[in-house]
């Protein structure tokens, strides 16, 4: 089965669409208005899977839209992902946001939010509550590893990595169920 990715042409920079394109198949079109976000495809039990990229830039003026979008896609695709690129770190009662130069090699500080950090941080865990996950990349090449990975995972056998590590449930008759739960910890 050859790997491939839907890509929404209008939303992703094309030096990040021919980074993927070196390691697996993308069609390029609009998703706009379809319930899909920026990057679109399927696992190996055809489910679908959505991913959002925003920079930290975009996220830290946009969350109340951002949340919206999320939510529309949640009802749309089976599994969702918000993917933030770029850098921002906490400082006393605001958010630093890096940009990265052209050549790729350095970081520097391009602007001050009058947010505070756990702002996005709240936000990330409001997502999480709704069955979004979040995942962060430094740089657009980040990201496009990001984005071949998950392909190729998602498209894996499961793995039998843990398995020998998997324990069996005990099951005690008569005991509440926070005590079963203590007990196959």
């Amino acid at each position: 089965m050859a790997l491939s990715l839907i890509v929404d042409g209008l939303s992703s920079p094309s030096e990040l669409i021919e980074e993927i394109k070196a390691h697996i198949s993308v069609t390029v079109c609009t998703l706009t208005n379809t319930g899909y976000l920026d990057f679109l495809w399927w696992d190996k039990d055809g489910k679908s899977i959505t991913v959002e990229r925003k920079t930290v830039q975009d996220l830290s003026g946009r969350v109340d839209d951002l949340e919206l979008q999320l939510k529309r896609a949640v009802k749309s695709a089976d599994r969702v992902i918000l993917l933030i690129e770029g850098v921002m770190e906490p400082v006393e009662g605001s958010t630093v946001l890096y940009r990265q130069k052209k050549d790729g090699n350095i970081f520097y500080r391009d602007r001050l939010i009058p947010r505070v950090y756990s702002f996005y941080s709240g936000f990330e865990w409001r997502l999480a509550e709704i069955g979004i996950s979040v995942f962060h990349t430094a740089s657009p090449r980040g990201t496009a590893e990001f984005m071949v990975e998950a392909v190729k995972l998602s498209n894996r056998p499961d793995s039998q990595l843990f398995s020998r590590y998997i324990r069996r449930k005990i099951i005690i008759p008569d005991q509440s169920p926070q005590i079963q739960s203590l007990i196959n910890l």
